[in-house]
């Protein structure tokens, strides 16, 4: 057993230790052994060489073995997100929570009133991210002339291949709950706070920034 932090150089913790556990358990600490580390450098030591370990792994490698799937760390499968819809049925979309993370968490975001103010709802939902691929109009050729044509050699250019966009989106997929503010004044803001944790329900809260006038709620299977 090693012990870390300053508090290890404390005579009596070493001693207790010792006293917990069996005498085949060496406690390593200034007070139990003088060859130990110091145990306020053991963090900054375990950091260093933990990162000569990976300098000469790729980065894609890193961040596939640090993923929450491959770590088994509690995270969330879908993006939690809200939708505000105005009076005038206007609409705003805003991933909260993303895919994939780590819980417990807590995230709070503003948006601003729709322009006419009036009625608000604020949907929470459920959903996931899509590529979408779309490919840009062909622009037509600019006309040559037979002289130019001349020029030309006589083999053909190989055509150009057509170049797609990609575009990420984001694709609800379960409506978790509504929430309702009435007469939101033009020119607020409003402000939405989702809490997530491994084994509790979800935690949501809504309220005019500046105002006492909110709602909370709890919303039991996200």
């Amino acid at each position: 057993m090693i012990l870390a932090g300053g508090s290890s150089h404390t005579p009596k913790i070493a001693q207790r230790f010792s006293q917990l556990f069996p005498e085949t358990t060496p406690v390593h600490a200034p007070a139990t052994d003088s060859m130990a580390l110091n145990p306020a450098e053991l963090a900054a030591r375990g950091a260093a060489l933990q990162a000569s370990l990976v300098a000469e792994f790729d980065v894609e490698d890193i961040e596939q073995s640090t993923h929450p799937v491959v770590t088994v760390a509690p995270h969330l499968s879908k993006a939690i997100g809200v939708i505000v819809v105005g009076a005038d049925g206007s609409e705003q979309f805003q991933a909260i929570l993303p895919a994939q993370t780590a819980v417990p968490a807590r995230r709070i975001a503003e948006f601003s009133v729709p322009a006419d103010g009036g009625d608000v709802v604020i949907k929470f939902v459920e959903g996931a991210s899509e590529i979408r691929k779309t490919v840009p109009e062909k622009k037509p050729k600019a006309e040559t002339s037979d002289d130019d044509e001349d020029d030309e050699d006589d083999d053909e250019e190989e055509e150009e291949e057509e170049e797609e966009i990609k575009t990420k989106h984001m694709k609800v997929e379960k409506l978790l709950a509504e929430a309702l503010l009435k007469d939101v004044k033009k020119g607020q803001k409003i402000e939405v706070t989702v809490q997530a944790s491994v084994d509790t329900p979800l935690n949501v809260a809504v309220r005019i920034v500046g105002t006492q006038q909110g709602i909370r709620g709890v919303v039991s299977a996200p």
